[in-house]
């Protein structure tokens, strides 16, 4: 599998591994398999692209990255359905809050989840896509910035139809939801 490759020559295929599953159980198995590949030391083998030797320029090295304990970003990216996959996150880490802030520097995951609302020049799209959200997570949440609790960006990203537009709502993941029993 060949990847993109980043301006300074790494590629992300190293960073990729492909699923093909319900994304109800996805949700849940994305972040057990982070863990488990933390915890048994998996790493990502980065390669520098090719590189011609000249006087005086060291080889770079093939450098390791280690697999995180746990998924930074979910992208939900089916606008006429991904909303509906929300309630999964329901107990995503539960059990293991030491994993996250203030047991350690890392904040719950960003869930970043595309969905259409009607088309309008206010605030109603965004205020509809923000109701839905708090729906179906079960915690009101409120239009404002990701990094404050119960908070959403809702951006608007294009226009599908002469009545309606594509928006995606961005905002870190509740902890009265990441937590939950499962």
């Amino acid at each position: 599998m060949t990847g993109w490759t980043w301006p300074n020559g790494y590629q992300v295929s190293e960073f990729v591994r492909p699923f093909n599953e319900d994304g109800r159980t996805f949700i849940h198995h994305a972040a057990d398999a982070v863990l488990a590949a933390a915890a048994a030391g998996e790493y990502a083998v980065i390669r520098p692209r090719t590189f011609r030797e000249r006087e005086g320029r060291p080889k770079p090295e093939t450098k390791r990255v280690p697999v995180p304990a746990t998924v930074a970003h979910f992208v939900m990216n089916l606008p006429a359905s991904a909303i509906d996959f929300l309630p999964c996150f329901k107990g995503l880490y539960a059990g293991r809050e030491t994993l996250f802030a203030p047991h350690t520097a890392t904040p719950l995951p960003l869930v970043h989840v595309h969905c259409f609302a009607v088309k309008r020049d206010d605030d109603v799209p965004k205020l509809d896509v923000c109701a839905r959200v708090s729906r179906q997570l079960g915690v009101d949440m409120a239009p404002g910035d990701p990094e404050r609790d119960n908070e959403v960006a809702v951006s608007f990203v294009r226009e599908v139809a002469p009545k309606k537009s594509m928006y995606c709502a961005t905002f870190r993941l509740p902890p009265q939801v990441a937590f939950a029993a499962r």
